[in-house]
């Protein structure tokens, strides 16, 4: 089973909501880099919102710098106000040697970052910009794994497991 790597966030109400996502399950070999990984998409999802970051870990949490229990300052920092981020599979194969075809590639999956920053947006859309964030685009590609790309690993020349195709706003609490 796949291991879901994920960020709360807090918002204006000390209310928290979480993102999550697959990651390559944890070994001994790979721990740094998806630890890496994971504070990359932590820095990521702090960008693109106006919440503080509550939590951020896989399996368990684990103590980092940029965590803490106070609420954020802007009233409309809250947790049902989030971004859809909305991805295709683009990992066709599942092993190294290209024998396995991946059942998801091409499929879309989506995932929602809490609290939201709205000051993001431009003037009359919902829809973020991606060129504007192309670092925001960037770091979601190279760690999101799709729910059926999660355990394979990274080959040589591969593209990223995912593609970004629209982050728009969203206002719900699923």
């Amino acid at each position: 089973m796949a291991t879901r790597a994920y960020v709360t966030m807090r918002d204006h109400t000390r209310e928290l909501s979480t993102v999550s996502w697959h990651v390559q399950d944890i070994t001994a070999l790979n721990f740094l880099a998806i630890t890496q990984n994971l504070d990359e998409m932590r820095v990521t999802i702090e960008a693109l919102t106006t919440g503080t970051v509550a939590a951020v870990g896989f399996t368990r949490t684990f103590a980092d710098n940029g965590i803490t229990i106070d609420a954020p300052l802007g009233k409309f920092s809250q947790r049902e106000t989030k971004w859809l981020v909305t991805m295709r599979d683009q990992k066709r194969f599942l092993d190294l040697l290209n024998t396995i075809s991946n059942p998801g590639f091409g499929k879309i999956f989506s995932l929602e970052i809490p609290t939201a920053d709205l000051e993001l947006l431009g003037d009359d859309t919902e829809i973020l910009n991606l060129g504007a964030n192309a670092s925001a685009i960037a770091s979601i590609e190279t760690n999101v794994k799709s729910p059926s790309n999660a355990e394979a690993p990274a080959g040589v020349g591969d593209v990223n497991y995912v593609k970004v195709i629209k982050i728009q706003h969203v206002a719900r609490n699923l």
